[in-house]
């Protein structure tokens, strides 16, 4: 019944808005059930395929309630520019002829996320709704691949909280609510990691190495011919993965060289070509919360020129690190209201990352232990997602603090930390409020409510007392030393 009404639509309904995008959609969800069948083991195969069906159409409903809402006018200037370049791409691949009406926009049409939206408007033509139910499977993806690269790296119940937080975490969703490049983007990077931990786990052999690895290759050329910078990350940590691995043994000296060399010869022309990058450091001053204490900015001419600048200024620089970190940790600023300041509109596609931004808050802490669990428990197999990460952060520290489209880019890796830090270290959960507390001190001063800043620092005082004599009165009932680790 359900597939009828499903072909009824296809047939019957609105073609570009309703029937095209279901099309689409029946046949990507056919694609990720044979992935998932063939990736995931029997035993939690039904909980992966609930994982990413409830993924999908959570960024389904998002899309489809924002775009009844906002339509077109909510969307940001890339997706304005994806859609209508690849429109006029798909129209003259069918016409066989030149490109017209991108007047402005011929950089883009050299772009391969434009070259993606242009092949499928020219199957469905020109739905909109088909790109969005792409990037919402792409970010289902996203999260199934978080979800394996846990439970892989530190076992299933680390694996389902991170793939569960990623799926609500409202930050991603921003990806899926019109035509952005960025999801297909994450999805290929961690699709390189797994494919790699895929290809380097277990007995080296022909039929298992060889198809795990030409999956890395193919993902890493498609995050090169995104973003430059991104893949220097991953090709930087897929280098720290197999030297890891090299490090226990696991691998044979041919295959670690290969594969060295490999990441070599990609990431130094890469490289080389973005020494002279220009840097968005305007953007740091776009209601940023630390923006304030700098008087001047760091040079953006070139990422060279910023290099040169931080090596001959170590002070400045290292001040200006740290405080752009602190700022895009905390992006975007989830207590501030929309609206509520000049800086924030009342409603776009960054205020539906805000309820995700509280999720990140209350698992910061735990993410901060998970670091050093991790590496533990995963015998150091999962470095090459934390150097990613780390390079990816701090990239984005320098050079737009705050953007949050961006920085997301690095979340799958930091909710995975915060999911290993609650399941390994729940017990020192009242160390949490040693984060939490400044947090909510740094949302009242944003705000200038004086009187609950004063009254919230008290209560913070009386709360630590409070814990600290719980544990003394604990402890000194079972005889233990007051002073031992908690």
């Amino acid at each position: 019944m359900t597939l009828a009404a499903i072909f009824v639509v296809i047939a019957l309904g609105p073609w570009e808005t309703w029937a095209a995008p279901l099309l689409v959609g029946v046949c990507l969800a056919g694609l990720a059930v044979l992935a998932i069948t063939a990736i995931e083991p029997a035993s939690s195969r039904a909980h992966g395929l609930l994982l990413f069906a409830a993924s999908w159409a959570m960024r389904l409903t998002a899309s489809g309630l924002y775009s009844a809402w906002l339509g077109a006018r909510g969307w940001l200037d890339d997706a304005i520019a994806y859609d209508r370049v690849g429109w006029a791409l798909a129209q003259a691949w069918r016409a066989g002829g030149a490109v017209l009406g991108i007047g402005g926009l011929e950089w883009v049409a050299g772009e391969p996320f434009s070259r993606v939206v242009a092949a499928v408007y020219w199957v469905v033509g020109h739905s909109p709704n088909s790109i969005i139910v792409l990037n919402a499977f792409l970010g289902s993806a996203s999260v199934y691949l978080v979800y394996r690269l846990g439970c892989e790296l530190l076992g299933e119940e680390v694996g389902c909280l991170a793939g569960w937080m990623c799926a609500i975490y409202t930050g991603f969703w921003v990806y899926s609510l019109m035509p952005l490049k960025d999801g297909l983007i994450m999805t290929s990077a961690l699709l390189f990691f797994y494919s790699l931990l895929r290809a380097m786990s277990g007995k080296p052999a022909a039929l298992h190495t060889i198809p795990w690895a030409s999956a890395a290759l193919a993902a890493g050329a498609v995050v090169l011919l995104m973003r430059d910078y991104v893949f220097i990350a991953a090709s930087l940590g897929g280098l720290a993965f197999i030297l890891v691995r090299a490090a226990q043994g696991q691998h044979s000296r041919l295959l670690v060289a290969v594969g060295l060399i490999a990441l070599g010869v990609a990431v130094f022309p890469v490289a080389r070509r973005l020494a002279d990058y220009s840097l968005p450091l305007a953007n740091f001053g776009a209601g940023s919360f630390l923006s304030g204490l700098f008087g001047t900015l760091p040079p953006s001419e070139t990422v060279a020129g910023l290099v040169q600048w931080m090596l001959t200024h170590p002070v400045l620089s290292g001040a200006y690190l740290s405080l752009s970190l602190i700022s895009t940790l905390l992006a975007p600023y989830a207590w501030i209201v929309p609206g509520s300041i000049p800086s924030t509109t009342a409603f776009d596609a960054y205020t539906v990352a805000f309820p995700g931004m509280w999720l990140w808050y209350l698992v910061l802490p735990f993410a901060v232990l998970g670091v050093g669990s991790s590496l533990r428990r995963s015998r150091g197999g999962i470095a090459g997602l934390l150097t990613f990460a780390a390079l990816l952060f701090v990239l984005f520290s320098l050079t737009i603090p705050r953007e949050s489209r961006h920085r997301d880019l690095v979340m799958p890796v930091l909710l995975l930390l915060a999911s290993a830090g609650i399941v390994f270290n729940w017990r020192l959960k009242r160390l949490a409020w040693f984060a939490w507390a400044p947090l909510l001190l740094a949302a009242i001063v944003k705000l200038q409510a004086w009187v609950p800043l004063f009254a919230s620092a008290a209560s913070a005082a009386i709360l630590v007392t409070l814990i600290w004599m719980s544990e003394l009165r604990r402890r000194r009932s079972v005889g233990a030393p007051v002073n031992s680790d908690p």
